[in-house]
């Protein structure tokens, strides 16, 4: 299943009007900027209504392939500790302003949470992905000491 294009969720949502969609789609085509940051520097929305809206993009049509299809930030990667994924069983998927989105097999308790936010210093909003996804892209991004 395809995800919506994030301009489609975030008029969903009510954050933008169909015009603003068009108008960021064309400043996009000459720019080369992510629709996101658009919308955010235009103040058509803010960075918590991204990632709300990135959030609701990858729970509509999650596949496996979105997590280790490569596109993640390796920042992002490097700033949660390997061990703590591995325990936790999460990968961080985007960091949108001072919020990061991470998939995580099982939903995650508040000392789970907070061992996250004292890890990367992020506000984190969380994502469900099926286990046998997590674990491909725990393999990827956090490979087991040999």
């Amino acid at each position: 299943m395809q995800r919506a294009p994030i301009g489609q969720v975030l008029s969903r949502m009510g954050k933008l009007s169909s015009i603003d969609v068009d108008e960021i789609l064309e400043q996009q085509a000459t720019s080369r900027q992510r629709f996101g940051e658009i919308a955010v520097s235009w103040g058509l929305c803010e960075p918590v209504d991204l990632c709300d809206a990135w959030c609701v993009q990858f729970a509509e049509g999650a596949e496996a392939s979105d997590l280790t299809g490569g596109a993640l930030d390796a920042k992002l990667i490097l700033s949660l500790p390997p061990e703590l994924a591995r325990q936790l069983q999460i990968v961080p998927l985007v960091s949108i302003a001072d919020q990061m989105v991470v998939a995580a097999a099982q939903p995650v308790d508040g000392d789970q949470w907070m061992a996250i936010l004292e890890a990367t210093g992020m506000d984190v909003r969380f994502v469900l992905a099926e286990p046998e996804a997590i674990e491909a892209a725990l393999d990827v991004y956090y490979p087991r000491a040999a």
